[in-house]
């Protein structure tokens, strides 16, 4: 029986500015992504409905405004509703 794992990405308090790479939504693989407490803003990148097995979001902490919130929200709650729906997304 093959192993159940989880890909993880955890880049918290690294100081990251900007928006995220879009070569980060190239990993489909990933499950569980933690960018929180770095300078990030901006809008995230529609090719975030590439990470269908993304079980857990997190961004808060970061210098997104309310707007961005807002957008970055919509984002996912169109492209992953699932994730959206079990609370999966912090921002």
């Amino acid at each position: 029986m093959p192993c159940a794992y989880q890909v993880k990405l955890h880049l918290q308090n690294n100081r990251l500015t900007k928006d995220l790479p879009k070569s980060l939504f190239l990993l489909t693989g990933l499950a569980d992504v933690n960018v929180s407490d770095n300078c990030l803003s901006g809008a995230l990148s529609d090719d975030v409905a590439n990470l269908k097995q993304l079980r857990l979001f997190k961004m808060e902490g970061n210098r997104h405004s309310a707007t961005d919130r807002a957008v970055i929200t919509d984002s996912l709650t169109v492209y992953l509703p699932a994730l959206v729906k079990a609370q999966g997304f912090r921002i």
